[in-house]
């Protein structure tokens, strides 16, 4: 979230005089907002570093891979940083700017960077053609650099979510993996039969519900992926007779 999102979601607003009513009104406290983001990133510095990475890797390579190797490539990021490029900018210049100023086609505004950007009509056609776009469809009217924009944020965040995603992704697949293949060599009348995001839920014979659970806990805690990062993986399995009782 931008600074504008973190003042809604914290409810922190100020007053401001409406130069058009003459009236005062409520606005997002976009300094508050971007005090929360800079305290936050500033207490988690590696958790930083990771997400400047990930969306420098999203717009200069046009993928991101997990720590696994797992890749996932981005339609547009890459284009339109090329594009930016040529201008002197970069893609933060683009995210960062006020999106109401970006819904025509010929824009000549600042970034919230301080930087000077002059996107013209026949620059935005050129962009959605090598981008595979309709400019009269989504893109215009109404939208135009706006909807650039949007496309070029909504990939940069995906490029820092994914790799987290899929890497829980390994962990619970090989999760499930390796507690069934628990049960079959221990003989126990115990099956997988779900998987919600992180969780894995199976049953077994009541008699042989212990064990199971002993199983689980080893094969969601213990399997290579979960091994293979550096913060120590914690599933404590819940016995139960339904699925309400499991949440």
């Amino acid at each position: 979230s931008g600074a504008f999102q973190v003042a809604v979601m914290c409810n922190k607003y100020k007053e401001t005089l409406d130069k058009k009513t003459g009236k005062i009104v409520k606005t997002p406290d976009v300094e508050y907002g971007q005090w929360v983001i800079d305290t936050y990133l500033g207490t988690y510095e590696n958790l930083h570093k990771y997400m400047e990475k990930m969306e420098l890797d999203c717009v200069t390579r046009g993928y991101v891979e997990s720590l696994f190797g797992r890749r996932r490539h981005f339609q547009y990021a890459h284009k339109i940083f090329k594009f930016l490029i040529t201008k002197g900018l970069t893609h933060k210049d683009l995210i960062d700017c006020k999106p109401w100023t970006l819904k025509t086609a010929e824009v000549n505004t600042n970034s919230n960077l301080g930087n000077s950007m002059v996107f013209t009509e026949e620059e935005l056609k050129k962009l959605c053609k090598e981008m595979d776009l309709d400019f009269y469809g989504k893109v215009a009217p109404g939208n135009n650099w706006k909807y650039i924009r949007s496309l070029l944020k909504n990939e940069v965040n995906n490029a820092k979510n994914w790799p987290i995603q899929t890497l829980a992704g390994h962990i619970t697949n090989r999760g499930m993996l390796d507690t069934t293949r628990g049960f079959k060599s221990n003989n126990l009348d115990a099956w997988v039969f779900l998987q919600v995001h992180d969780e894995i839920s199976c049953y077994a014979r009541e008699d042989q519900a212990e064990q199971a659970s002993a199983i689980l806990k080893k094969g969601m805690e213990e399997n290579i992926y979960a091994k293979g990062i550096d913060v120590p993986m914690i599933a404590d399995p819940t016995i139960c007779y339904n699925l309400k009782d499991a949440k």
